[in-house]
């Protein structure tokens, strides 16, 4: 329960953090000058998030909407170009409506790491909010903080 906190405290300062600074991009709809980061619930339509990074002091990729409600926490082990198991320190943590939905299996897959960007796609299972079994999406050129 207090990682859940903690989770959800440090997603919203973060947010909080970006969203300030962010403006319009308009080559790919993202802001900050992120890249692009979609996903699925449930294998259904697809939805985008609009503030997206990569932090490497701990490895994550933080992705919102500029509302900071639906949002999505990746914490994994590194940031390099690679496959990485979800478990153990490896996490994908999604939180809407005030609700907190956590991966218990799945993958990442980091496709590329280069010029400041970063790219992959993640492919999770896990419970946490009513009706969410699974989470998937990818993530393109996303700025590496």
């Amino acid at each position: 329960m207090f990682r859940k906190i903690l989770l959800s405290t440090a997603i919203i300062i973060a947010a909080s953090l970006v969203l300030p600074s962010c403006k319009k991009d308009s080559n790919n709809g993202g802001s900050g000058g992120s890249g692009g980061f979609t996903y699925k619930e449930n294998n259904g339509p697809e939805m985008q998030m609009q503030v997206v990074e990569a932090r490497t002091q701990y490895n994550t990729i933080m992705a919102t909407t500029t509302s900071a409600d639906p949002g999505i926490e990746i914490n994994l082990t590194s940031l390099n170009a690679g496959d990485y198991t979800i478990g153990g320190t490896n996490g994908v943590y999604y939180l809407k409506g005030g609700g907190m939905w956590s991966a218990s299996g799945g993958t990442v897959k980091i496709t590329s790491n280069a010029n400041g960007k970063l790219s992959g796609t993640f492919v999770s299972q896990g419970s946490g909010i009513a009706g969410i079994t699974s989470l998937s999406g990818s993530f393109t050129d996303i700025e590496i903080k």
